[in-house]
């Protein structure tokens, strides 16, 4: 059975655990992702959602990839914050990092 790419999109790893828990699949691989998902997920997929959408409204130029990073790290200062960003090649002045990190922060368990 071959399979066919329909699109692409990055997903926080709590999606990713969703999608693998909802799978009519059951394989060793299939298990393993979701060993992995389930280990790293730092929040539900309602507060991932919540959270990727208040990082989007911030207006900071943070695309798709580097919002997903942001949500699976959950940074804890402003340093893991820029480099997070220095890994996209972005750079942001200290008041938006600190943006960045409440909004985080307000989601932190």
């Amino acid at each position: 059975m071959e399979l066919e790419v329909l699109g692409e999109e990055y997903i926080p790893v709590v999606k990713a655990k969703k999608v693998l828990e909802e799978s009519k699949v059951e394989t060793h691989e299939v298990n393993i992702a979701l060993e992995h998902a389930t280990k790293f997920s730092k929040l539900k997929w309602s507060e991932a959602e919540k959270l990727i959408q208040e990082l989007k409204s911030l207006d900071l130029r943070l695309n798709e990839k580097v919002i997903v990073k942001l949500v699976d790290i959950m940074p804890y200062d402003k340093d893991d914050v820029k480099l997070i960003l220095s890994s996209y090649k972005l750079s942001l002045k200290d008041e938006d990092v600190e943006k960045i990190l409440e909004v985080i922060n307000k989601f932190r368990k």
